[in-house]
């Protein structure tokens, strides 16, 4: 894409300045990845520069979306899909943990570092807004998530519609999670015959 190390540091330079001043076109951006690039995902000074929480929105990426099989679970969304940031501050490894659920299936968490930023937010009643803006590696064994995370105030005039919120913590623990990721395989397995199947008697019979 870039012929030069020197050159690749200047695109992604670039592409920083036009996030802090508010013009980065992200599809733009997705678009002039070439497939390598694509799937490597965008460097991290472009994903993770400090946000500036003084304004209403910022991009990132889910982390741990290869862990404890989620990948059968990212394999499901689509861009424009909408997802729930749900706090954990019970969470033994981090106290402001976030993670990122599809309905009742747990995708990821947000970093770290952002984590530290947004949750103090979360607590103090802040609505949070997740939006899938792009799948990466659709053609290899690990994909990426990355997303585009909306804050508004928590003033009563802005909610969030999560239909699963009542049932979600019976599905949060690894153990009912595993359970999902055995029903979408099963779910799976079967489309595949019936696929397999259609195409035998399309080949044999006039269907």
């Amino acid at each position: 894409m870039h012929g030069s190390n020197q050159g690749k540091v200047m695109y992604m330079f670039d592409l920083y300045r036009a996030m802090k001043d508010g013009t980065y076109d992200m599809m733009q951006y997705e678009e002039s990845l070439d497939a390598e690039d694509y799937y490597d995902e965008p460097p991290d000074d472009v994903y993770y520069n400090e946000p500036d929480y003084s304004t209403e929105s910022f991009f990132t990426k889910i982390v741990g979306v290869n862990q404890n099989n989620r990948q059968e679970f990212v394999r499901l969304l689509s861009e424009g899909d909408k997802l729930i940031a749900v706090r954990e501050p019970d969470n033994k490894f981090d106290k402001n943990a976030i993670a990122i659920f599809d309905g009742i299936k747990r995708i990821g968490y947000f970093s770290k570092e952002i984590a530290q930023n947004l949750a103090p937010k979360m607590d103090a009643g802040f609505i949070v807004s997740v939006c899938v803006k792009a799948i990466t590696g659709l053609n290899q064994p690990i994909r990426g998530v990355n997303i585009k995370v909306t804050i508004y105030p928590g003033n009563g005039q802005y909610s969030i519609t999560d239909p699963f919120r009542d049932i979600r913590e019976r599905y949060a623990d690894d153990a009912m999670q595993s359970m999902l990721v055995k029903k979408i395989r099963e779910e799976r397995e079967i489309q595949e015959n019936k696929d397999v199947f259609s195409n035998w008697l399309k080949q044999n019979f006039i269907v």
